[in-house]
């Protein structure tokens, strides 16, 4: 039998350390992004749950997975499921959420805030801080959407919610109850 590219004729063959092959240089980039993200879980430990929740959708790329964490942590918990032979299984709680729409809109003005402290201290220039901003009202628009989906478009959730967050985005101006 004659030898075939896959099993790596014609091929360089690279070392890694101490002249093992190399094949654990993915795995290794893994593990190290691994350790960053339980490292980051851990500090959204020690902070508010509103803080906890803005800095893991944050550092979350993906938008689908953003909506279901912000679905997860905003919307109210479920209090029974349905097994797949029709039963119904109590799960007890109270079906809040596990973060407050206050805490979490708290979050929000507190970064924001720190932000437009840090540009206003010279620590950072005009750019970079208006992209913070600007991602900072992202996660408060799919935030929004989270909520319609699961209180609905007039509840009184969703309009307290905006009318909490109108300041925050617009120094200085306020909506009236």
């Amino acid at each position: 039998l004659a030898p075939t590219l896959a099993q790596g004729e014609g091929q360089e063959e690279v070392s890694g350390e101490e002249g093992q092959p190399n094949t654990t240089g993915a795995n290794r980039l893994q593990i190290l992004q691994h350790i960053y993200t339980r490292c980051q879980e851990e500090l959204e430990k020690t902070v508010s749950p509103g803080m906890g929740l803005l800095n893991k959708v944050l550092r979350t790329e993906i938008s689908s997975i953003r909506s279901n964490q912000l679905d997860h942590y905003l919307g109210p918990q479920k209090t029974t499921i349905t097994s797949p032979d029709g039963k119904t299984i109590d799960l007890g709680g109270t079906g809040k959420p596990m973060v407050s729409h206050t805490e979490f809109v708290e979050a929000l003005s507190n970064s924001v805030k720190q932000i437009r402290t840090l540009e206003a201290a010279g620590g950072t220039d005009r750019l970079s801080a208006v992209n913070l901003v600007e991602n900072i009202r992202q996660v408060a628009m799919e935030a929004r959407v989270v909520l319609v989906e699961s209180f609905g478009e007039g509840s009184d959730v969703v309009n307290e919610f905006q009318r909490d967050l109108q300041p925050v985005f617009r120094p200085g101006s306020k909506i009236e109850t």
